[in-house]
């Protein structure tokens, strides 16, 4: 599926990436190798046509043009095989083959080809050796071996030519092509290190590039998309939906109880299971959908062209959902432990569920938390009609907040008696009276409180008014007996850190007795 990275594969070393780039530079080269050689080679046999046998002169011809067809058919090959580096081992002795049997047949002209009785020709013929042999370093310096293989194969039999020839004259141009074929072979020494200098450069530049894409696009734990690269294929998907009229579906998956996990186990549990997590995800899909990561235990799932009749769409997208609920039910396995886990999942059609990313996201996402609304381990498909609790959702948080600072709340104070009516106690009771809306009550925001975390505020400023009332009724009971008061709170109080603190400096600076109130 589409969660792969775009990074080069570990395991391609740097010295396999550096060998394939100098034997396609070698292989690009020779093109223009090939015609330098055929161009030279006409020269010679054009210019010695009158001083070396016609029969020995064209089976020498004959010979280079073989080399250079056989040489232009390998690279029509290795240009139509395209190899990948693993394979460019065979293709780098097949050009060092080459350089070689082409150096030989340049090597041979000193001894067929050379022209006894003529120096001008003798001189034709060696600046002829010295260019093609210079111009090696250029178009085989990537490939030491061949540049060396075809430097010296060409240039030793003119060293041996020289040598044989009588008088200091001779010697001497023994010596000056010794110290030439000894400088080209430091100038291809020198050259390939360049070559291989900057190719180790140009990887390294390529890399951290595409460690910064990857950082941008993948997420770091599971090498899934992230949130921007989700979204981007998203937005594509989308105008691909609206143009042919296909359905696509955005899944919104939560793990239960995870924070369980890190809890208990610690992070590094709870890293490893989300790998374990992602790697369920990417091996369920198509190649042309998306698995993505949004953070914590938030995953999204994108499927795309899933056809175009909608109740045959809807009817797939839930057994996909089933399929994913038993996917990540199976156990996973954490060092010594066992896990089991379950997943919330909410789904959002596209186009019919929004009209942008953002939207289809924020979709997906509410019907993602009406399953846990209904127990959790469940899934639901977005309807308009979550949307409208969600908008009234927010409307009860912000003028909640609103309330905590206005004096809109209020506390009622139930009695509590026996069977013969007598008083053993108060209840306090939070009422909210909303200036449009009158009497407010706790059934409808108390939830919203607890979602929000607004509830640690109520439960404060509820705290604060009943040990402010107690002291008033005290004083007033004098050496009566006192009614206990019971203050109902959020279980999610209990497991704040500090409830305990903060319960005693309200009770001690009010000045009231501790067994007066019940929590």
């Amino acid at each position: 599926m589409a969660a792969s990275s775009d990074l080069t594969e570990p395991a391609q070393s740097d010295a396999q990436r550096i060998k394939a780039e100098q034997v396609r530079a070698v292989y690009r080269g020779l093109p223009l190798s090939l015609g330098i050689i055929l161009i030279n080679s006409s020269i010679l046999v054009f210019s010695l046509r009158h001083v070396v046998e016609q029969e020995t002169l064209l089976a020498w011809y004959g010979i280079v043009w073989l080399l250079v067809v056989v040489r232009w058919v390998k690279l029509r090959r290795f240009l139509a095989a395209d190899p990948p580096p693993r394979r460019m081992g065979v293709w780098a002795r097949w050009a060092l083959l080459g350089a070689c049997l082409s150096g030989a047949a340049w090597g041979a002209t000193a001894i067929l080809l050379w022209p006894h009785g003529s120096a001008e020709h003798q001189a034709l013929l060696v600046i002829v050796m010295v260019g093609m042999t210079a111009g090696a370093i250029s178009t085989l310096a990537p490939l030491l071996a061949a540049s060396l293989g075809f430097i010296y194969v060409a240039l030793l039999p003119l060293l041996g030519r020289f040598m044989l020839l009588p008088g200091e004259i001779a010697l001497s141009l023994a010596l000056l092509t010794l110290a030439f074929l000894l400088g080209l072979t430091v100038a291809a020494l020198h050259t390939n290190r360049l070559v291989v200098e900057g190719l180790r450069t140009r990887f390294r530049r390529e890399e951290a590039e595409a460690k910064v894409r990857h950082q941008a696009y993948y997420d770091e734990l599971t090498n899934l998309p992230n949130r921007r690269l989700f979204l981007d294929r998203l937005r594509q998907q989308l105008a691909h939906a609206r143009r042919h009229g296909q359905f696509g579906a955005v899944f919104f998956v939560d793990m239960d109880h995870f924070k369980h996990i890190n809890d208990l186990l610690g992070h590094p549990a709870g890293d490893a299971l989300l790998c374990e997590v992602a790697r369920r995800l990417a091996g369920r899909f198509r190649e042309e959908d998306t698995a993505a990561r949004l953070s914590g235990d938030e995953f999204v799932i994108l499927l795309t062209d899933l056809g175009r009749e909608r109740d045959r769409v809807i009817e797939g997208v839930e057994q996909v959902a089933r399929d994913l609920q038993r996917l990540l039910a199976q156990p996973y396995r954490c060092g010594d432990h066992e896990l089991h886990l379950t997943a919330s999942m909410g789904m959002a059609l596209f186009p019919e569920d929004g009209e942008s990313p953002e939207d289809i996201m924020k979709h997906a996402d509410t019907a993602m938390y009406r399953a846990k609304e209904q127990g959790r381990d469940a899934f639901q498909r977005f309807l308009p009609s979550m949307q409208m609790a969600v908008q009234q959702r927010l409307t009860v948080e912000k003028e909640l907040r609103n309330a905590l600072s206005s004096d809109q709340l209020s506390l009622h104070y139930q009695c509590q008696v026996d069977s013969y009516g007598r008083l053993h106690g108060l209840e306090a009771l939070l009422r909210w009276r909303h200036p449009r809306r009158g009497l407010i009550l706790p059934g409808e925001f108390i939830p919203v409180a607890e979602e929000t975390g607004l509830i640690f505020e109520l439960s404060n400023w509820v705290l604060q008014q009943v040990v402010g009332d107690i002291l008033r009724v005290a004083t007033a009971f004098g050496d009566k007996p006192f009614p206990i008061v019971s203050l109902n709170l959020s279980p999610r109080e209990f497991r704040r850190p500090g409830f305990v603190d903060r319960v005693d400096t309200a009770i001690r600076q009010a000045g009231i007795l501790p067994d007066r109130l019940r929590l």
